[in-house]
């Protein structure tokens, strides 16, 4: 993550001039389609540090892809499946499974989790260089904590919904799910819209 910024930093602050070819002949080919695209160095200094460098930004995200994520909450999700098969096999009427299903496996294991390892992405990339070089190790506990205590609370809450009643269950899933979609770019999106308007 801090080589993530340094490469946004550098880009920032581009200079073709500290640009190194392994031969002459690759610098020469270089310099040549710059001055044909772009007219100039100055110009294409301008587009790198300009441009290039905000698109790449607004492409960038904190995180990892959603599918890296549920591989991630994935063995938590499958002490869950096995739960709910067990619940089916010993034929435990529908409406404590369906809430078991929705709130625990839904809600709890696999988008609450998803949702807070994402969470824990985004600190870490927000907090990727150290403040007080030394003690690194505070910003690593600092991370923990701010994403542990929510992720225990969101478990807790999860199984007191699921063991409330189906409505509970089902608004804890929708919860659930709104924040991973939250957490995986939604949030951006809403932002971005807000403020084209």
């Amino acid at each position: 993550l801090l080589m993530k910024r340094q490469l946004f930093n550098g880009i920032r602050n581009f200079d073709l001039n500290a640009v190194e070819c392994r031969t002459n002949f690759d610098k020469e080919f270089v310099h040549a389609a710059i001055l044909e695209w772009y007219g100039g160095t100055d110009a294409f200094t301008e587009y790198v540090r300009g441009p290039l460098q905000e698109e790449l930004v607004s492409k960038q995200r904190s995180g990892v892809e959603i599918s890296y994520c549920m591989v991630l909450v994935a063995p938590y999700f499958s002490v869950g499946i096995s739960t709910f098969v067990g619940m089916l096999k010993a034929n435990v009427p529908t409406y404590i499974s369906a809430s078991y299903f929705l709130g625990g496996l839904v809600g709890r294991a696999l988008c609450w989790m998803a949702a807070m390892v994402q969470f824990a992405l985004f600190l870490c990339d927000q907090l990727a260089r150290p403040v007080l070089p030394r003690l690194d190790i505070l910003q690593t506990i600092f991370i923990l904590a701010v994403t542990g205590v929510p992720a225990f609370c969101g478990l807790q809450l999860g199984d007191k919904a699921y063991r409330n009643s189906l409505l509970t269950a089902f608004i804890w899933a929708a919860v659930s799910i709104l924040f991973l979609w939250l957490t995986n770019g939604g949030f951006r999106m809403c932002c971005r819209k807000r403020f084209q308007k």
